[in-house]
């Protein structure tokens, strides 16, 4: 085997297309020299599946990936928000983490959908594309447009996402039929046409192969994406706005929907609740929940703006804005002792307390938007609150789950000699205050089981915040025996 072409695809995150013959069988290789590791997800068609899965599976478990599979039928008809789904739900079940990879083998159906689960999964799993069609080759792998089609018309629901890498081996041409080849010089001459007379002549003398028609495609596609990666020239279909008027799920579902039609609508956020005001509603994360458990699929996408109506409180019940007070207390909590006195104290209006909230998120999500590193700080308490809401079977709201996850890390921060018992006695005096529970109503092996399923996940340990002291805290790896001993500590 021998790479006969490799061109530099130079957008917003690089990536290499190589071009030649065997290449299938390097895709282990190819991916584990690029640091990918950990699970691999396979998406193709039943076509393709039967002549090429098995050399893929062989590449990557030889690589140390642990493989898995999902098979569709081939055709336009199953790039579907069905299928979308069911993709998303089979990474969910099988405990697929953001570090974990997704393999596009086949054509642009199969690249089309599976690049856009990768984007969503998690707000963005890894991604690989492994053309099989003279098409997908020349265009739809090369980009980062994703898509799925909806029934009022094509590709209007996907995201700009570009791939890890693009092997393309040019032996899976060799069992096209006659049409596929013929369909993809249909996009090959279009190259042609719109930009290069030159190689409009080649093809018309036939002299040249395939490999050298391929990377002659891809050069010129990687010369536009670099100028245009978003596609802002065509953006006037795209300007329309979605306003997302009401609480945590409402601005979480609507942001969603914004970020995916047609790979980005405009949004703006109105938050009516405590807790979307001075969480949700800042900072870009959108999700869905799928079976498997809350916000598995999501995109960050920052608003327009957002506008904050306080009078609209007046009409929230008790409870609910208990729940909001639990992420403000939140915010103390991590990194602002001096916010605690003043909740407290209680000598403050509601805007300031909003207001203070907001410039602690904004400053977090200025230095790590997308969620990398310090942005692990607003996670403070939620691996447990999530476990939580999961086993109440949602019944739990996220404040009070929120909560009940603080005092759980609190209390275990204190028994490893972490933390002084102030903080734990601020926290649970600004509990009581606002009707917010903080004993743990299930036991240890229920709630650490949950956790083994966080989108915090990644190769076997999880990043939980540890409180150091009043308005303190720290990051801190914990591998599943360590994470199961700070639950039970927490919990005693």
């Amino acid at each position: 085997m021998t790479v006969t072409k490799r061109i530099e695809v130079n957008a917003g995150k690089p990536y290499s297309v190589k071009i030649g013959k065997g290449l299938l069988d390097k895709t282990g290789e190819e991916a584990k020299a690029l640091g990918l590791d950990g699970k691999a997800l396979i998406i193709s068609d039943d076509n393709v599946a039967a002549l090429y899965i098995e050399k893929v599976s062989a590449s990557l478990k030889e690589a140390g990936f642990e493989v898995f599979s999902f098979v569709i039928p081939h055709g336009e008809g199953s790039k579907s928000a069905e299928n979308l789904i069911a993709i998303l739900e089979f990474a969910a079940e099988n405990s697929f983490s953001r570090t974990d990879t997704f393999f596009a083998l086949g054509g642009g159906v199969v690249g089309d959908l599976c690049g856009f689960a990768a984007s969503v999964y998690m707000r963005g799993a890894n991604f690989v594309q492994l053309p099989t069609t003279l098409l997908a080759a020349v265009d739809s792998s090369v980009g980062g447009k994703t898509a799925i089609d909806l029934q009022a018309g094509k590709n209007l629901a996907g995201a700009f996402y570009q791939p890890k890498f693009v092997l393309c081996d040019t032996d899976t041409f060799d069992t096209l039929p006659d049409e596929e080849f013929s369909n993809g010089m249909a996009e090959v001459i279009k190259y042609g046409m719109f930009c290069d007379g030159e190689f409009l002549d080649i093809l018309t003398e036939n002299n040249t192969d395939i490999e050298s028609i391929i990377a002659r495609c891809v050069q010129i596609k990687a010369k536009v994406v670099e100028a245009d990666e978003f596609d802002k020239g065509e953006r006037m279909f795209r300007t329309d706005t979605f306003f997302a008027l009401g609480g945590g799920v409402v601005g979480d579902l609507c942001g969603f929907a914004a970020s995916v039609y047609m790979r980005g609508a405009n949004f703006v956020q109105l938050p009516t609740t405590l807790l979307a005001a001075v969480d949700s509603s800042v900072g870009g994360k959108t999700a869905i929940d799928l079976q498997a458990g809350k916000n598995l699929a999501g995109a960050f996408y920052q608003p327009k703006f957002v506008l904050c109506d306080t009078d609209t409180f007046d009409t929230l019940p008790d409870e609910e804005f208990s729940n909001g007070m639990a992420e403000v207390i939140k915010y103390g909590m991590f990194c602002d002792g001096e916010f605690l006195d003043i909740l407290t104290e209680n000598n403050t209006d509601i805007e300031s307390i909003i207001a203070r909230c907001v410039q602690i998120k904004a400053k977090v999500v200025e230095a790590d938007e997308f969620d990398k590193g310090e942005r692990m700080f607003l996670n403070f308490g939620h691996t447990v609150a999530h476990a939580v809401e999961n086993l109440s079977s949602y019944t739990t709201p996220h404040g009070s789950a929120v909560a009940i996850g603080m005092a759980v890390i609190t209390k275990a921060a204190i028994a490893m000699g972490k933390c002084e018992n102030e903080a734990l006695e601020i926290l649970i005096e600004l509990l009581k205050k606002y009707k917010l529970p903080f004993e743990c109503p299930y036991g240890v092996d229920e709630v650490f089981e949950v956790t083994l399923k966080d989108k915090k996940n990644a190769h076997g340990k999880i990043t939980l915040v540890i409180p150091t002291g009043k308005g303190e805290s720290v990051l801190q790896k914990c591998d599943y025996n360590e994470l199961k001993e700070i639950i039970t500590l927490g919990l005693k």
